[in-house]
């Protein structure tokens, strides 16, 4: 009896062991990534920059991080010619701080071509003098597991843009600025890609 409850004791321990094992392990998973974005619509011609994502793989098909890195946005910039004068539109060519909680739904088979699906939703952060280009974005997008640690997106993304119009009066004197500016939020539609490196 006294051995069948030594056997019964190290076999419960052992069980036990192996069940947390998996939770000892460090579930950890990091990403570097490059960013690009096209767009045609109001708002921005493109964007580019960086990003680094921390979170926790927490099965073997879904990861859940939050990221930040540094985007340069190259905006659009229109000209009508109203006669007298020149009317601008712009939105100012600034670098922002994106910061987003990124989900990702695929199976993990190291090693393999595989598929997955990805989602980043956070804000943009700007600190320059016109802070044209800040607040809300979407992007979900398609993968490809190129090796175990090499991906590609494409993905749709959305992002918030403010709008200001400066009419500018040009005359035989000079140019002459009038103060007028409107302010108005627009969204902005593009595709992206990102090329990134797992470890």
């Amino acid at each position: 009896m006294k051995k069948f409850l030594v056997f019964a004791a190290l076999l419960l321990v052992t069980v036990s062991a192996s069940a947390l094992e998996p939770w000892k392990q460090d579930r950890s998973k990091r990403f570097v990534e490059g960013y690009g974005h096209i767009s045609k619509s109001e708002g921005v011609n493109y964007s580019a920059g960086g990003a680094f994502v921390w979170g926790k793989q927490k099965t073997k098909g879904f990861f859940l991080g939050a990221g930040t890195g540094l985007r340069y946005v190259h905006s659009v910039h229109e000209i009508e010619d109203l006669g007298e004068g020149t009317r601008i539109l712009y939105y100012g060519d600034e670098a922002v701080i994106p910061v987003f909680i990124r989900a990702r739904f695929g199976r993990v088979r190291p090693g393999k071509v595989k598929p997955f699906l990805t989602a980043d939703i956070g804000t943009a952060i700007n600190f320059g003098k016109e802070a044209n280009t800040k607040g809300f974005f979407f992007e979900p997008q398609i993968g490809l597991d190129l090796t175990e640690n090499i991906y590609l997106t494409l993905g749709v993304d959305t992002r918030h843009f403010l709008r200001r119009s400066l009419i500018s009066i040009r005359d035989v004197t000079g140019a002459i600025r009038d103060p007028e500016k409107k302010v108005q939020g627009i969204m902005s539609t593009g595709l992206s890609l990102h090329l990134g490196y797992s470890f």
